[in-house]
């Protein structure tokens, strides 16, 4: 008995073809009638032909792996003549899960289901197309693959290169992998490498200012520090008219607008940089002594677990939850805030103070496990490089109405 057509005899059936089925397509691929009756018993049984049940070689080739089919769903289909089967993939790819399932499927089963659909009625025709899609569906994935590793350190290259004027020393790195990219134009000479250890842009050809245009700057940028001292140039409408003054500033003293947009870059400036310290810290912003008001909401918080903590030991801490007990007092608690002060040593801001906040709220025991992990920059480095003396968090609770609790105060000190 042939082993090879015993065994397509029962994948045929199992796969829902009768006997007559099987043996006409047997007859038609070359198999006599004696070995098919050896396998299958009874006598020849006449029967149309049924163009979806294939040949032995035809199984052979029908159940392979679809490359074409994997790496190209939609095109693969219709370059198969499967148009309904072709878009119901394309959407489905969509689908999460779903649509990962959809490729493993389509690479399994993909030959099989465009030769059983019927469209094809020549295998030889069908064959080659089938083997046209796959080598189109490995060249589809390299030519992506290609495009995608030499076109991304062009995009970030562009976008990082806008925010620098004519051009600025500055490097990113970014954790990817393997090529080289370089560009020049008259705005900025960029070079974009990536190694096995990141990705590293330069922007070269840095813009040079003289003393005097320095010494010009720093006069009227204390002015404009002086007329928006200690408010909160964060909010509107008072962030669009400062934004416009500081361009202006900078405009019309060395020369280079849009600093707030897309020439940001050049308050990296080590002399730029410099002139900012130097105006803030000659002019401080002086806090008035805090003062915790009584809580309008009724609700009371305690027991904050940490008070003071030193930027150097910051790292010891990122792993630690910060925790506070929270008294409702029959109110619904809405959302925790805290507000960030960061100042120097004569208590001036050397950032606008921030408020944050964090609105899942579980029970009575307040908990954020991310707390430290989340402010880890706030070690010494940041503190040297900064010009901070320390940093406090202020902790509070508003109720459904946004009235306040009571203030908790950590300290970072220096």
């Amino acid at each position: 008995m042939n082993q090879q057509l015993s065994d397509y005899v029962a994948q045929s059936r199992k796969a829902g073809a009768n006997d007559a089925q099987i043996r006409q397509a047997l007859l038609s691929a070359g198999w006599n009638e004696q070995a098919i009756q050896e396998v299958m018993g009874g006598s020849a049984v006449g029967a149309a032909p049924v163009a979806v049940v294939p040949g032995v070689d035809q199984y052979a080739f029908t159940s392979k792996w679809s490359w074409g089919a994997f790496l190209m769903q939609f095109f693969y289909f219709l370059g198969s003549r499967n148009y309904g089967r072709a878009f119901g993939y394309f959407f489905g790819s969509f689908i999460p899960i779903y649509g990962i399932w959809l490729w493993i499927k389509g690479g399994l089963h993909g030959r099989a289901m465009v030769w059983e659909s019927g469209k094809w009625s020549d295998f030889e025709l069908y064959k080659k197309r089938q083997q046209l899609l796959d080598k189109l569906g490995v060249a589809w994935f390299i030519t992506t693959a290609l495009v995608f590793g030499i076109y991304t350190p062009y995009i970030i290259t562009n976008s990082i290169k806008q925010f620098f004027p004519s051009g600025t020393n500055q490097s990113v790195s970014i954790p990817l992998g393997g090529i080289n990219y370089s560009s020049s134009s008259t705005y900025s000479n960029v070079t974009t490498t990536i190694t096995a250890g990141g990705l590293t842009t330069t922007i070269t050809d840095k813009k040079t200012f003289t003393s005097a245009q320095l010494s010009s700057l720093k006069s009227d940028l204390t002015q404009l520090y002086l007329k928006y001292k200690g408010q909160d140039k964060n909010v509107e409408p008072l962030k669009t008219q400062y934004g416009k003054e500081l361009d202006a500033v900078f405009l019309k003293d060395l020369g280079v607008g849009n600093v707030t947009t897309i020439n940001m870059g050049v308050l990296f400036y080590p002399e730029i940089a410099s002139i900012v310290s130097g105006i803030e810290k000659q002019n401080p912003i002086v806090n008035p002594p805090a003062v915790s008001a009584p809580p309008a909401s009724g609700m009371t918080i305690s027991n904050l677990n940490y008070t003071s903590i030193s930027a150097a030991s910051m790292s010891s801490y990122a792993d630690k939850p910060l925790t506070f007990n929270i008294n409702t007092s029959g109110a619904l608690p809405k959302c925790m805030y805290y507000d960030v002060s960061i100042l120097n040593a004569s208590g001036g801001n050397v950032f606008d103070k921030r408020t944050y906040n964090d609105c899942y709220i579980k029970s009575n025991v307040y908990t954020d496990k991310n707390f430290f992990s989340n402010h880890s920059d706030y070690n010494s480095s940041y503190f040297s490089s900064e010009g901070i003396d320390h940093i406090t968090f202020e902790f509070y609770v508003k109720d459904a109405s946004d009235n306040q609790s009571n203030r908790l105060m950590l300290t970072i000190t220096k």
